[in-house]
């Protein structure tokens, strides 16, 4: 049950139901209706403080609960957000979300936050999938973009203003002057949102302005998981350069993990969970990314001395492990069912 779109990346699939609206003015009837429509024996709600009003979220689940639909609840971002308008926190839905049958979230921090908020009851981590490819089109890629027997930096994900593309490429732009065999790749496909066309304008001009523009190549359309998969095989390095972030965590650099290459990101809480199999960039300014990055390209072996961990890292969690865990969570009891069991006062034998 997605949401309503003018921008579709592709055709629907035939499972997909549009039925609301993303942001805060959806009254999410037409969304409640398609869930008590369905019948469902459980409701899995992926949600983010973007897609719904807090309190209309909070009337949806009630209305769940009162109906005795189970409902899990995956927290990508627990963080109170702070807009000039309002506030926006979680605490404002706690008593639906106390009732849910799980509350599932991706890190360590998220989990403290719902034990102040007293929801870590029903709580579990719930660590994001990777996904796995077995090809390797590095030379054919390198080849066809003109960029065989450069060193080439990459980066992969929406092109937004948080993601910090800007500042990577001024960062870019001054190792490009000391390191003529460098070449920078975005597989950075554009949201559909109107900032991320005026980040991609921004970027455009940025790049037209500087000397060694056309050292960068810059791809905004969106491409099947298999070429971008391609795309980040041809690289040396990958780097995620976020700026600013309330998400929890990134399926974007796990997509880069796949890759099997060198990871590189600033030091945001956003990438705690994959800390093992990265490398952390000193800060998250043009000077802090350039010299971080300058560090690893100038130590080959600092550079790849996560490659061994990186390997076991996505086989533990790759996707048909992850879907496995998640699926026995579904099957199990609610939480509030097994509490309710442990409290039972027990039969005596006759």
């Amino acid at each position: 049950m997605a949401s309503h779109t003018d921008r579709p990346i592709r055709p629907d699939e035939p499972f997909v139901q549009r039925c609301w609206r993303q942001g805060w003015s959806d009254d999410l009837s037409e969304l409640q209706n398609a869930i008590l429509g369905a019948r469902p024996d459980l409701v899995v709600v992926q949600f983010n403080f973007g897609f719904f009003d807090i309190e209309t979220f909070g009337r949806l689940l009630d209305r769940l609960a009162a109906d005795g639909i189970p409902y899990h609840v995956i927290l990508h971002s627990t963080m109170d957000v702070a807009k000039s308008e309002r506030r926006i926190s979680l605490r404002q839905i706690q008593p639906a979300l106390a009732r849910a049958a799980r509350l599932l979230v991706h890190g360590v921090a998220d989990l403290n936050r719902l034990k102040s908020l007293q929801l870590d009851s029903a709580a579990a981590i719930i660590p994001h999938g990777t996904p796995r490819f077995h090809i390797d089109e590095r030379a054919n890629v390198r080849r066809s973009l003109g960029i065989a027997g450069k060193r080439v930096l990459a980066c992969f994900g929406y092109l937004l203003p948080d993601k910090g593309f800007g500042v990577l490429l001024d960062a870019f732009f001054r190792l490009r002057q000391r390191h003529p065999d460098l070449h920078l790749l975005l597989v950075t496909s554009l949201y559909p949102d109107p900032a991320s066309e005026e980040e991609a304008d921004r970027c455009r001009v940025r790049i037209a302005g500087d000397p060694h523009g056309a050292s960068v190549t810059m791809m905004t359309a969106h491409l099947e998981e298999v070429q971008v998969h391609a795309m980040l095989q041809a690289a040396d390095l990958l780097i995620f350069p976020y700026q600013t972030t309330q998400e929890s965590s990134s399926g974007a650099v796990r997509f880069g993990l796949a890759s099997l290459k060198p990871v590189a990101c600033t030091p945001l809480p956003i990438f705690d969970d994959v800390a093992s199999v990265v490398h952390r960039l000193p800060g998250t300014s043009a000077a802090d990314i350039e010299r971080g990055l300058e560090t690893l390209l100038d130590d080959p072996d600092r550079l790849e001395r996560h490659a061994d961990r990186q390997a076991r890292w996505l086989a533990e969690h790759a996707w048909p492990a992850a879907s496995r865990r998640f699926w026995d969570m579904l099957r199990a009891p609610p939480v509030q069912d097994l509490v309710a069991q442990d409290r039972a006062p027990c039969q005596r034998p006759k």
